[in-house]
């Protein structure tokens, strides 16, 4: 089932209690949309209480900051089974009339609650249109499977691309379970900004006459930073007015250890490429860009395009998720893994000029309160099932 976007807004019972389970808080894609969810959901009066894997993390501290519950189950490095029971033994002390739950091992902790006390409706959460192609052991490769032959014990699934719909339904997931939502960003933070722009350049010394082609995103195979790597080679090696910055933590010592090598190899030094694990004002970063890459080999709805496009910034993007729905021009699409297309997308978007407001204008409609009231009325929907349900005798 596909929420469209003029559907209903969040009609229905009043004031409910939803437990959001998640990994960890800190940076990322999934965890910045589970805050601007929780804090809608709490905007609108339900009580709402976050439940990560690990303690800590950026968006721990600012869930807390806008008075939502946040708790942790002391998940060590370590796998330790024991923060499975300590899950279980927290929703029973939360009782809450909704378990919501974001990425692979989150959902398969849901469903496990689903089985042990079925009270509580459950409901999974997925982010990509290839769940998990690209996890780096045997264990994070399984997990998607196991994910998929549970998914029949969940309530709803809620995914946040057309395709990654249509990528779960042909994979077995039952079709009658699958809401599409697409993800939320703040317009009113994300805009064209001029100063904002200048500000930032001066301050990564982006000389007069100077492009910068920016990058978003973890470190993680996922993301295809190797093939961005050899692209941006191919691109400086046409153009010497172009710059990189790639923004975005390591998920792993190793991997960014081959990335830092690679790029060494290549020569992308500074001021060439610049490496930043975080960037503190990220509107800003949009607007210091002249074009943002995502060259990912899978995604949902990349929070990094629809808010590059809201700043007024130009993408070039490979063909995962719903990242060419986004961007609507097939000149700046290439497929995921090809090194030459993308250096020469690159180029030709560099030598164009599109303006602002047509880019903005795309984005527009991936508000927050739309994906706030579009998820609660899947959470709705599921409540109301459960309650006619249990009037049948069923």
């Amino acid at each position: 089932m596909t929420i469209a976007p003029e559907g209903d807004g969040p009609e229905g019972p009043g004031p409910m209690t939803v437990a959001l389970v998640i990994r960890s808080l800190d940076d990322g894609g999934a965890q910045r949309q589970l805050y601007n969810l929780a804090a809608g959901l709490h905007r609108r009066g339900d009580r709402v209480v976050v439940l990560s894997h690990f303690p800590g993390g950026r968006f721990a501290d600012a869930l807390r900051a806008d008075g939502v519950e946040v708790d942790d189950l002391g998940r060590g490095a370590r796998t330790d089974p024991r923060y499975v029971l300590r899950l279980l033994g927290k929703l029973r002390a939360v009782a809450p009339d909704l378990v919501a739950c974001y990425l692979v091992d989150s959902n398969i902790l849901g469903l496990i609650e689903r089985v042990t006390s079925p009270r509580a409706p459950v409901v999974l959460g997925i982010r990509s249109d290839a769940p998990n192609r690209h996890a780096g052991s045997r264990i994070g490769r399984a997990l998607p499977t196991l994910e998929r032959r549970l998914a029949r014990l969940a309530d709803a699934v809620v995914v946040n691309s057309h395709r990654g719909e249509r990528y779960l339904v042909e994979h077995g997931y039952p079709a009658r379970l699958v809401h599409e939502v697409d993800n939320g960003i703040d317009i009113d933070a994300f805009r064209p900004d001029p100063a904002r722009r200048a500000v930032t350049r001066a301050a990564w010394r982006v000389e007069d006459g100077e492009r910068l082609v920016g990058f978003v995103g973890r470190r993680h195979p996922q993301k295809g930073i190797p093939i961005l790597l050899e692209a941006a080679r191919r691109v400086a090696d046409r153009d010497p007015s172009v710059r990189f910055v790639l923004i975005g933590k390591a998920t792993d010592r190793g991997y960014a250890g081959e990335l830092s090598a690679q790029a060494s190899s290549l020569g992308l030094v500074p001021p060439l490429l610049t490496w930043l694990d975080s960037y503190p004002e990220m509107p800003a970063a949009y607007n210091a860009f002249d074009l943002l890459v995502n060259s990912s080999y899978s995604e949902g709805l990349a929070n990094c395009v629809a808010e590059a496009l809201a700043c007024g910034t130009p993408c070039v993007v490979t063909d995962v998720g719903d990242s060419a729905r986004l961007v609507g021009d097939p000149r700046r699409v290439v497929g995921p893994g090809r090194a030459g297309a993308l250096a020469d997308a690159v180029l030709a978007a560099l030598e164009e000029a599109p303006a602002p407001g047509e880019l903005r204008a795309r984005a527009l409609p991936y508000d927050l309160e739309t994906m706030v009231d579009r998820t609660r009325r899947v959470y709705v929907d599921v409540l109301e099932r459960r309650a006619h349900l249990r009037g049948v005798g069923v």
